[in-house]
């Protein structure tokens, strides 16, 4: 992704987030808690699957960015961090404010496994199973 295709990506995921959002449910503290525990009694199946994609993604853009942690002027890994918990809202800053050249990539705790393909097809099979 290009740097500028990042730019407007991000502005208008702010833009459909914080404008055109619907507003918040009335429960919705609770309904998270209910949810971060695991009391999935009454909901929908696709937002057992959403919820637990939430997890599943950052974890995939770490991965994928692995060899960018610190080679670059602008390190990934307080973006990946923030995407945790605001996905992408955090990270397409980073996309945004890194340099051209690419990190090179040494082998980390996961060279044995490629995990960025075991994390893709762990949320594949949310989505599609």
């Amino acid at each position: 992704m290009t740097r500028g295709a990042a730019a407007v990506t991000w502005i208008a995921l702010v833009i459909v987030g914080f404008g055109l959002a619907p507003p918040a449910r009335p429960d919705q503290t609770a309904w998270v808690l209910d949810l971060l525990l695991g009391r999935w009694a009454g909901e929908e199946p696709w937002v057992e699957d959403e919820f637990q994609l939430v997890g599943v993604w950052p974890e995939l853009g770490g991965q994928l960015l692995r060899g960018d942690w610190r080679a670059r002027p602008v390190p990934a890994w307080p973006f990946v961090l923030a995407s945790v918990g605001r996905g992408g809202y955090a990270l397409l800053p980073w996309c945004v404010l890194r340099s051209g050249e690419r990190g090179a990539a040494g082998p980390g705790p996961f060279a044995r496994v490629d995990l960025p393909y075991a994390l893709a097809f762990a949320a594949a099979s949310l989505v599609f199973g």
